[in-house]
């Protein structure tokens, strides 16, 4: 026994290091990578650290595809070797220079906005004009636009090449993208999480109001941007997680005051609202509910008819040959059984196995023996031991 145990502890050590050698692997076989956000209305843009050392908030300089621009670090994350080597590298962090060129862009941002606007008046467009981006080096110029459809725009790029000398994007975005690059305060009385934190968009349902039992009045779930707020999704993974453990609207369910039905849950405070089958309504913490159906479950499985329920009790068999009767319990050898009242069931107070081992007398037998005394019937001696057994009973 000594030996198993120092085996297995053995191997414990073994598997033990083994693991922590496949961890460090795995740890040598990843890298960091730095996350980039460039312009506002484009997502975060990842690049190879190199051997800059760099935290999230400062400002670097990157390739990008025919420009050179300025952004933010908005994270790290260590991602596969492989994948990390194939990233572009960052060039630098940015310096002074770098920061006083971006306001000087950010200077003549207006102007281009209106000598634009004015260029898609005359070309009579159906765009609205949102913002516009330049990148560091000054050989991309960005405009954003918002549309209800598709708009041919390259008789206005044409123009705007030739009026700024540098390469021109038009992109076209949508209501959320709009608040985002405009910016503004929510409902909440905060700014705009799109505008602060947020690099993409993920998809919100009407489901996500009703599972956190919100009133479902677009005036108070809507956004700047006129669709449901970002918002909502936040905590919906916690409710989703909360309504499993509730009892649904409807369902029957025990209380301590009696059984009733669910009007409604909250899942945050843990209360539920019941009708009671008097006809009031109360309001009942959830694991009190789960307390009292399991009280009356085991009060149930003590009460004296809880086997009468679907289940008959068991009872003796009087028609056998080897039933048991009446008869050899000292009431004598002739004695009938008595007749129990329709519906009622004879009661006894021992088990089969607890009863005791008496000698075994039927109708059956008695029958036999009428017919052929010498042939069953018991020995003199056997019958006296017997008859004082009982007795003493």
């Amino acid at each position: 026994m000594i030996m198993d145990n120092s085996e297995a502890i053995e191997d414990g050590e073994r598997e033990e290091r083994k693991d922590k050698a496949e961890d460090e692997d795995r740890a040598k076989k990843k890298a960091l990578a730095v996350g980039v956000s460039f312009d506002p209305g484009q997502p975060v843009m990842y690049f190879r650290r190199g051997n800059l050392q760099v935290v999230p908030g400062d400002r670097v300089v990157a390739q990008l595809d025919r420009a050179v621009d300025l952004g933010q670090v908005a994270c790290l994350v260590h991602l596969p070797a492989e994948q990390v080597a194939a990233m572009p590298p960052l060039l630098r962090v940015a310096n002074q220079s770098d920061l006083r060129r971006r306001e000087e862009q950010n200077a003549h941002r207006q102007e281009s906005l209106a000598m634009c606007a004015e260029k898609i008046a005359e070309h009579n467009l159906p765009m609205r004009l949102i913002d516009c981006y330049y990148t560091l080096d000054g050989h991309r110029l960005v405009f954003y636009f918002a549309a209800e459809g598709r708009v041919d725009f390259r008789a206005l790029v044409r123009d705007l090449a030739r009026i700024f000398r540098c390469r021109i994007e038009l992109r076209q975005v949508g209501v959320r993208d709009h608040a985002k690059l405009i910016g503004g305060i929510g409902p909440c009385g905060r700014p705009l999480c799109c505008a602060q934190f947020l690099h993409s968009f993920e998809p919100v349902s009407i489901k996500v109001a009703k599972d956190q039992g919100l009133a479902l009045n677009p005036a108070k779930l809507s956004g700047l941007c006129d669709r449901l707020m970002c918002c909502l999704l936040y905590e919906h993974e916690t409710y989703r997680g909360l309504l499993t453990e509730m009892p649904k609207a409807g369902q029957t369910v025990t209380t301590p005051r009696g059984p009733g039905q669910v009007l409604s849950a909250s899942p945050l405070t843990g209360q539920v609202t019941v009708a009671l089958e008097n006809g009031t309504t109360a309001a009942f913490r959830l694991y009190d509910l789960g307390e009292a159906a399991e009280r009356e479950k085991a009060l149930e499985g003590l009460g004296p008819q809880s086997s009468s329920q679907g289940e008959p009790q068991p009872q003796w068999d009087t028609s056998s040959p080897r039933g048991r009767s009446d008869r050899g319990r000292g009431k004598g050898r002739g004695a009938k059984p008595e007749r129990q009242p329709d519906g009622a069931q004879e009661p006894f107070a021992r088990s089969a196995q607890e009863a005791p081992k008496q000698p075994q007398a039927s109708e059956g037998r008695e029958q036999e023996g009428k017919k052929g005394r010498g042939r069953n019937r018991r020995p003199r001696w056997r019958r006296r031991s017997s008859n004082k057994k009982q007795g003493e009973q």
